[in-house]
This record gives structure tokens, C-alpha cells and sequence, in this order.
């Protein structure tokens, strides 16, 4: 039974993870995978009024 606790903010500002990813333990770092992230990741943004006209 492995018990997960919440990352305190004292915890998050000294680099603990706030979503409990083990880094350490994975074969990429974090700052990798966030610029893979950066460079991969479609960032959707929504379109004002972009459903007029339509029948839904």
C-alpha cells in the first residue's frame, strides 16, 4: 500500500514535484521534457463568436 501525500508548498518551492512525477527515476529531466512540451504541443485558443451560424 503506498500512500501518496500532497506537496506542501515548502516542498514545491525546494523543486519537489507538485504532481508527484518521480524525475529521478525516469529517463528524461523535467526541464526536457517541458521544452520537448514547448516545441510539440498545439495551444488551442478559442475563436469569439466562432459557433454563430452554426445549427447545433
Amino acid at each position: 500500500d503506498v500512500r501518496l501525500t500532497d506537496t506542501s508548498s515548502a516542498q514545491a518551492r525546494r523543486g519537489k514535484d507538485i504532481q508527484g512525477i518521480p524525475w529521478e527515476r525516469l529517463n528524461i529531466t523535467r526541464e526536457k521534457y517541458r521544452q520537448t512540451r514547448l516545441e510539440q504541443y498545439k495551444n488551442y485558443e478559442n475563436i469569439l463568436q466562432s459557433g454563430e451560424g452554426s445549427e447545433k
